[in-house]
């Protein structure tokens, strides 16, 4: 059934448009369609805002809203999630840290292993080294040792071909009728302290006494001769009287 329009202060309403004085939404309809997009949003929407799904890390429920706190469980969205680790994870890092350190410990030990061996090789050398230097040494005084009985040996030759010589030298001044005989021995002795044992000496000096009188006390007497070695060339000259 259609119902007729009645006028009120020149304002039209329709059926189910609700009281007269009370407009429906912000729009006075007259009659007229509103053009589609140009209707009222509903009153419980909010433009501009955006909602976003939201997981809580405590209780696991999902919410749309835009507040910063769980709304079932009350806990923080901001709150960081604790990381949790299987016994199987945990096991395999303690076996691979196990491992890892058995392996360093194993490599600490050989370089240790070596550096003992390094230093006993070493140890053995230098003992080894001393060892020749000390033989060396003992090897090199015996040839030192051994020349110088050498040159003493030499220098008792000399003094004894000086003896000869002398000895002959007075028989013959004896057989000149210049010296009384008979020549029995002659003795040549160093004078000054002087030795053949001296082998930084390169000459002595000696006396030569040419013996041909013997007391019965022991005592002897005879021609005294004065000398002159020269060790390095072998060589010696003399003669009689102080």
């Amino acid at each position: 059934m259609a119902i007729k329009p009645e006028q009120n202060n020149g304002d039209a309403y329709t059926e189910g448009s609700g009281s007269p004085n009370e407009p429906h939404s912000d729009a006075i309809h007259s009659g007229e369609s509103v053009p589609a997009g140009q209707q009222d949003e509903p009153a419980n929407e909010a433009v501009g805002d955006t909602s976003w799904t939201k997981i809580c890390p405590k209780c696991s429920v999902a919410n749309e809203g835009l507040g910063e706190y769980c709304p079932h469980c009350g806990a923080s969205y901001a709150r960081g999630r604790k990381l949790k680790f299987s016994k199987k994870a945990i096991i395999i890092t303690l076996a691979v840290l196990l491992a890892l350190g058995a392996v360093t410990g194993i490599t600490l030990g050989v370089q240790h292993s070596q550096q003992v061996e390094a230093e006993e090789a070493a140890d053995r050398a230098a003992r080894a080294a001393a060892a020749a230097a000390e033989k060396e040494q003992e090897r090199q005084a015996e040839a030192k040792a051994e020349s110088e009985n050498g040159q003493r040996a030499l220098r008792a030759l000399i003094v004894e071909g000086l003896q000869e010589a002398v000895q002959k030298d007075a028989v013959k001044r004896v057989d000149e009728g210049s010296l009384d005989g008979p020549i029995m021995r002659t003795e040549c002795t160093p004078l000054g302290g002087g030795s053949i044992d001296d082998l930084t000496a390169i000459t002595g000096t000696f006396e030569c006494i040419a013996v041909n009188e013997k007391s019965d006390d022991g005592t002897e007497s005879g021609y005294i001769f004065s000398a002159t070695v020269n060790w390095d060339a072998a060589s010696y000259s003399w003669r009689l009287g102080r």
